[in-house]
């Protein structure tokens, strides 16, 4: 699945966490406190509106290295090198590359998609992540 990018999103890919990592890591993170967090089988994604409001020490603690986190900007795209992390051109929405056959194509087709044309289709933005970017 496709995550919405907000201003400012810290990205862990999952798929290089064992169990404990992750949930040492979701609670240090107060993972799930707001409404824009967001995951899916492969990323978890961490919203703030800014970046310095993220603390990287949760990470520290839980033993994740540089390779497996990234900063997504919605108005300066990934931050740092990693070839797991997908994301469209106007940097709307990120998703890991093991969904990238599946989702860039669509992707692709709504980042081109006028807005009014987008809410008529979808009338609101949950509806459009369940239907188009599963």
């Amino acid at each position: 699945m496709a995550l919405f990018i907000h201003l400012s999103n810290l990205v862990i890919n999952k798929t290089k966490l064992d169990e404990h990592q992750l949930i040492t890591l979701k609670k240090s993170l107060n993972f799930g406190s707001s409404e824009r967090d967001q995951e899916d089988e492969h990323i978890l994604s961490v919203a703030a509106m800014n970046p310095d409001e993220h603390d990287e020490s949760p990470l520290e603690v839980a033993k994740i290295k540089r390779e497996h986190y990234a900063y997504v900007y919605r108005y300066g795209g990934i931050e740092g090198e990693v070839s797991w992390l997908k994301a469209d051109t106007s940097c709307s929405f990120c998703w890991h590359e093991a969904d990238d056959l599946h989702l860039a194509p669509k992707i692709k087709i709504i980042d081109t998609m006028p807005y009014d044309d987008f809410f008529e289709k979808y009338k609101n933005f949950e509806g459009f992540l369940k239907q188009e970017l599963q």
